[in-house]
């Protein structure tokens, strides 16, 4: 996922709504990102854990499955964890 960050310095002239939703937005971006993040930093420990794997293959499994199978990382990351 890419945020696309807006400068400060360019949301000068724009409506106090319209930059209150760009960062709305942009927050909601960074929550999901985080929540994304430690989904998969679960499923590693769950691969470590199980397997016997270092965190760094733990997560290149999961990347694997991930390409291989055209699924979203977070999404193999929670049918492991599942």
């Amino acid at each position: 996922m890419t945020t696309s960050r807006v400068p400060r310095s360019s949301l000068d002239g724009i409506p106090d709504d319209a930059v209150i939703a760009l960062l709305e937005q942009e927050n909601a971006q960074l929550w999901h990102a985080v929540d994304s993040h430690a989904t998969v930093d679960q499923a590693i420990g769950v691969l470590t854990a199980s397997h016997q794997l270092a965190p760094a293959v733990g997560f290149e499994v999961l990347r694997e499955v991930s390409q291989h199978t055209d699924t979203k990382l977070q999404t193999v990351a929670e049918t492991v964890i599942a």
